[in-house]
């Protein structure tokens, strides 16, 4: 158990030495860049696209091995073929995985038609290269026939949103072709880089690890949903954009999740500042995991953490998973009450009594007769008023008072997230 724990913790740490750039390029000024995608022309840029780019190229490029890019280029000098190019941006941007130079590149180049953009028929390739060419090639050549149909000069009429969505599908299909194809050479896909529970802060000990790994891991299995904890001295040794989007970033680079759609939730601690963050990813677990659930299920855990109680944090976080998961498959996934009937008669009592009230008072005012005299003349004699004392009688005192503000103090709550194709919440405990 030792040795596995281990080996979960190497990865993580080679996953944040795989963040650092491996090459000294850089990415060519102006365009759009979304990580695997780059649009020279600055207008290819939907949400989409960039999920595409941020998300699912490198993901699936993960998890075969095989380093994925698509590139939209707007200006050639017309000494080189399509062919050519893609070889020297591959080269030259440093593509292709780290240790085998294994990869895979679709390189368009658009033409112009007045103030839009155009696919000259031809102007694009699949270019395949790596330690094992000739099985690139290979790969390549069958992602080509699966985006052909979207790469023709009549599939661009140069509507923006038109040509937009079909760049949609043909990158789409470059991420489906090449699973495909992979699975077809022999290219198995990867598992998980990490173990459900990997502790590199070494918060837990060795039997509380593996009780806790054995639990996630059979929930996991049962809803086909992974749930995973991990936890970091200081997150920013992995990616120093903040604590969510190092949640997101160890989740993908990591290839976890369970499926192919590879859902799962991650619970990220980082020990120095106490930062956490909660990542959910895939159609299963955002329907089990909706942002109303995300917000109860951090109250589990944030006051066994705050009290230093790891153990008993987890294992409330891998139960209460297991608890939305079977509710999201019942079909009654975890959501917020409505008003009660209890509730609702107490309202309706409440503004009853308001009511008769109002109609009481008004009632009152209606049968007084009797009214205070305002002043004492009708007690005058008519040998007039003769006073033989007085006294000053304080009856009111005014007194003027200023409210001190305090700062309101804060709900130890966390802040919702959206990006990497999923969901999350992050904040301290």
């Amino acid at each position: 158990m030792k040795k596995k724990m281990a080996g979960a913790m190497a990865a993580l740490l080679m996953f944040a030495a795989c963040q650092m750039p491996a090459f000294a390029a850089e990415v060519p000024e102006g365009g759009t860049d979304y990580g695997s995608f780059y649009d020279e022309t600055g207008v290819m840029n939907t949400e989409v696209l960039q999920e595409l780019g941020e998300v699912t190229l490198p993901s699936v490029g993960g998890a075969y091995g095989v380093d994925l890019h698509v590139d939209v280029l707007d200006y050639a000098d017309g000494r080189e073929t399509m062919e050519e190019m893609a070889a020297r941006i591959y080269e030259e941007y440093g593509y292709g995985d780290p240790d085998t130079l294994d990869g895979l590149s679709l390189t368009l180049l658009l033409g112009t038609d007045g103030d839009s953009y155009t696919l000259p028929e031809g102007n694009w390739v699949v270019y395949g290269a790596g330690e094992d060419q000739e099985l690139m090639e290979a790969i390549a050549a069958s992602v080509s026939e699966q985006v052909a149909p979207y790469l023709t000069e009549g599939a661009w009429d140069g509507d923006l949103a038109s040509d937009q969505a079909t760049l949609e599908q043909a990158v789409s299909a470059v991420s489906d072709a090449v699973q495909q194809a992979c699975e077809d050479n022999g290219i198995q896909k990867a598992g998980a880089l990490l173990n459900y529970v990997t502790d590199v802060a070494g918060l837990l000990s060795d039997e509380q690890l593996q009780t806790l790994e054995q639990k996630a891991q059979e929930v996991s299995e049962q809803y086909n949903c992974g749930v995973y904890a991990v936890t970091v001295d200081d997150y920013q040794n992995y990616d120093d954009s903040g604590v969510f989007d190092t949640a997101v970033a160890v989740y993908h680079g990591c290839n976890l999740g369970e499926g192919s759609n590879r859902d799962g939730i991650l619970l990220l601690l980082s020990m120095d500042d106490r930062d956490y963050a909660m990542f959910v990813y895939g159609p299963f677990a955002g329907e089990a995991f909706n942002s109303y659930g995300q917000e109860q299920l951090e109250q589990v855990f944030l006051d066994d953490f705050a009290d230093d109680d790891w153990y008993d944090g987890f294992a409330d976080y891998i139960e209460t998973s297991a608890s939305y998961m079977q509710q999201a498959v019942d079909g009654t996934p975890v959501s917020e009450p409505g008003p009660s009937l209890l509730g609702s008669l107490g309202r309706a009592f409440g503004i009853g009594c308001v009511i008769a009230l109002i109609v009481c008072v008004i009632l009152c005012f209606m049968m007084k007769s009797v009214a205070p005299g305002t002043n004492a003349q009708a007690y005058v004699t008519s040998e007039g008023l003769h006073l033989t004392g007085q006294r000053d009688q304080f009856t009111h005192r005014t007194q003027t008072r200023r409210k001190i503000e305090k700062d309101p103090p804060s709900d130890g709550g966390g802040t919702s997230h959206s990006g990497g194709g999923g969901s999350g919440r992050s904040g301290k405990f």
